[in-house]
C-alpha cells in the first residue's frame, strides 16, 4: 500500500470522544445503565486503578475493531491480544472495517460466539445505540471506546483537554518564536464527527488564545477526515492568504494533519507554519523528529494501552467490581525533545 493511502486510513477518528455530554442524565437512564452493567460509575475516573491480572475463569471477550488497515487501530489490537494473553481470556477479535452494517453483523457474530463480554469500536454513533440494545438484550456487558454505547461505559480521549494540550503547545510556540507577529490559527477539522470535533477544536482555540492573546484570526477548514481533502482545503486556503506567514495548524488527527504538511510543501511554504496534530500514530514519527519540518508535534493517545484499559474494565465488570461510568487516556503532546521517551528509534 502506497503512504498516501496508507496516511489515507489514518481516519484516527473516532479517537478520541469526551462523552459527558452524550450519555443521557435522566434519573430513569441511571437506573438502567446499574441494572445492565453492576458496579457502572459507583467509581470515579480518578479513584478507578486498571489493572490486568489472571482471572479467575477463562473469560471470552469480543473486540471489534474500528478499522484494521489504520495504524493506529492496528496498534489496538495488537495490544488487546496482547493483554488478553498476560489476562488469561479468550479474546475474539473483528475488523469492523469503519462500516456500520458490518459492525452490526459482527455484533451478532460476537452474540453468537456468546462471548462473556464485548469491547465496541466504531465510529457511527447511531449504530452504537443499536448494538448496544442487542448486547442488552442478550446480557452481554460493553465497553465502549471513542463513541459511546448508551448506557455502557466509555474509554476514549478527553477531546478538550487534548486539544488544549495542543493548542497550548502552539500558542507558546508563537510567543516565544513570533512575538509581535500577524499570527493566525487554521483547524483542519471534520464536523461530521459532531462533538468530538467541536470539543478538540474548541480545546485548540483556547489554549493558543490563553498562551499568544494576540492570535488575529482562526480560520477552519472542514475536511471528510481524509487526507487527499485535507490537502486540497489547505492547498485551497494557502493559496487565497499568500500574505500569512505566522500560522499555526492544528489537526484532527495525524491523517489530515499529513494533508496541511503536503499542501505547505507543494507551495513552498513550511517556513511560514508550525502543525500540531491528535493521535502520534507511527504515520507522523519522521516528521516530528526531523527538526526542519513544519510538523512539530502530536498529541498521544497511547494505543498500544486501550486493550489493558477496557480488558480492565472488563474483568471488574464480570467479577462484580466498581467501574467508573467513563474512563479517559492520559495525554500528553508528543514533539522532537521527547519522541524517543515514549516511542524510541530503532
Amino acid at each position: 500500500m502506497k503512504k498516501k493511502q496508507l496516511i489515507s486510513l489514518v481516519m484516527v477518528v473516532f479517537l478520541f470522544l469526551s462523552v459527558g455530554l452524550l450519555f443521557a442524565e435522566g434519573k430513569k437512564e441511571v437506573v438502567e445503565e446499574k441494572e445492565w452493567i453492576p458496579g457502572m460509575g459507583k467509581v470515579t475516573t480518578e479513584n478507578y486503578k486498571p489493572r490486568i491480572d489472571q482471572a479467575t475463569k477463562i473469560h471470552r471477550f469480543g473486540f471489534a475493531n474500528y478499522m484494521r488497515a489504520a495504524p493506529f487501530c492496528t496498534i489496538v489490537e495488537e495490544g488487546m491480544r496482547k493483554y488478553a494473553e498476560e489476562a488469561g481470556i479468550e479474546i475474539f477479535i473483528v475488523d469492523n472495517e469503519a462500516d456500520a452494517a458490518k459492525a452490526v453483523d459482527n455484533a451478532r457474530a460476537m452474540i453468537t460466539k456468546q462471548v462473556d463480554f464485548f469491547i465496541e469500536y466504531q465510529g457511527h454513533a447511531e449504530t452504537n445505540a443499536v448494538i448496544g440494545d442487542m448486547m442488552k438484550e442478550n446480557g452481554i456487558p460493553v465497553v465502549a471506546i471513542d463513541i459511546p454505547v448508551p448506557g455502557a461505559p466509555f474509554f476514549g480521549g478527553n477531546n478538550y483537554v487534548a486539544g488544549h494540550q495542543a493548542g497550548e503547545w502552539l500558542g507558546k510556540y508563537a510567543d516565544k518564536n513570533w512575538k509581535g507577529a500577524n499570527v493566525v490559527l487554521v483547524l483542519i477539522e471534520s464536523t461530521t464527527n459532531g462533538e468530538i470535533n467541536e470539543r478538540r477544536m474548541q480545546g485548540y482555540i483556547d489554549g493558543v488564545k490563553e498562551n499568544y492573546p494576540k492570535l488575529s484570526e482562526v480560520f477552519r477548514l472542514d475536511t471528510d477526515n481524509q487526507y487527499e481533502d485535507a490537502m486540497e482545503k489547505a492547498r485551497t486556503w494557502l493559496s487565497g492568504h499568500p500574505d500569512e506567514h505566522h500560522i499555526l495548524m492544528g489537526a484532527l488527527h495525524d491523517g489530515v494533519g499529513a494533508g496541511g504538511l503536503q499542501a505547505l510543501k507543494e507551495a513552498n511554504r513550511e517556513l511560514d507554519a508550525i502543525i500540531v496534530s491528535q493521535g502520534a500514530d507511527p504515520s507522523i514519527y519522521d516528521e516530528i523528529r526531523n527538526p526542519k519540518s513544519a510538523y512539530k508535534g502530536s498529541v498521544a493517545y497511547f494505543p498500544e494501552k486501550y486493550g489493558f484499559y477496557t480488558i480492565s474494565m472488563g474483568l471488574d465488570i464480570l467479577e462484580g467490581n466498581p467501574i467508573p461510568k467513563e474512563y479517559f487516556v492520559p495525554h500528553t503532546v508528543i514533539d522532537g525533545l521527547n519522541i524517543d521517551d515514549y516511542y524510541p528509534k530503532f
